[in-house]
C-alpha cells in the first residue's frame, strides 16, 4: 500500500493506493490454452459479459481470504463450459500466485 499526502490551503488528506498485479487478458488466455488445453476466446466477456471496453482495467477476484474463490454455480442461462472456464481461471491464479500475495484480486488489462 502506498500513501500520498496532499496538502493545500483547504486542508490535507492522505490517499492510499493499492498495487496489485496487472496482467493482460490475452496472457491469461494463452496460459490457460498452453498449460491446460482450455481455450478461452474472450476473458473479458467470460467474466464481465459486455461490462467492459477497449483499453480498460477490471478487477478479477480469485481468492476469498486465504482460500480460492468459491466455484461458480452453473445456472441455466450460463453454459457449463463458461462456468467451468471461470472456475479454472480462478484456480489457476490461486495456484500460481504466491500465497503471501496481499490481495484477493488481480487487475486485468483489457485491450484489443
Amino acid at each position: 500500500m502506498k500513501k500520498v499526502y496532499i496538502k493545500n490551503k483547504m486542508g490535507e488528506i492522505a490517499l492510499e493506493f493499492e498495487q496489485p498485479y496487472v496482467i493482460e487478458a490475452g496472457r491469461i488466455e494463452k496460459a490457460m490454452k498452453d498449460l491446460f488445453g482450455i481455450k478461452i476466446d474472450d476473458l473479458a466477456d467470460l467474466f464481465w459479459e459486455g461490462n467492459y471496453a477497449n483499453d480498460c482495467y477490471k478487477s478479477l477476484s480469485f481468492r476469498d481470504g486465504n482460500e480460492c474463490w468459491p466455484d461458480d454455480i452453473c445456472y441455466s442461462w450460463d453454459s457449463k463450459e463458461r462456468c467451468s472456464a471461470r472456475n479454472a481461471v480462478r484456480h489457476f491464479l490461486d495456484d500460481y500466485i504466491p500465497k503471501n500475495y496481499p490481495y484477493e484480486h488481480i487487475i486485468v488489462d483489457i485491450t484489443w
